[in-house]
């Protein structure tokens, strides 16, 4: 049965939430879905690249606003599917 992992990526900067990613899914199977959530803007493209390099899928990107270090901040939302 395909398993769903969080990531909580918010407050680090590139490359982080992608090596975050990049280690949650060694630990994955195909199948298996990962949600990481960050502050770094950025990393919507960044992990859109990785997947694409890597052959897994990006299925979702949103952003809405969270609490960050007790600041209310943009919190991108997103989803990759493991191949």
């Amino acid at each position: 049965m395909p398993e769903n992992y969080a990531i909580d990526a918010k407050g680090l900067r590139c490359p982080m939430p992608v090596i975050k990613l990049q280690q949650a899914i060694r630990n994955a199977a195909s199948g298996d879905t990962i949600t990481i959530e960050c502050t770094d803007m950025g990393a919507e493209k960044d992990i859109r690249s990785w997947c694409k390099v890597n052959k897994h899928q990006m299925t979702d990107c949103s952003k809405k606003e969270g609490e960050f270090k007790g600041q209310t901040t943009s919190v991108l939302f997103i989803t990759v599917a493991v191949r």
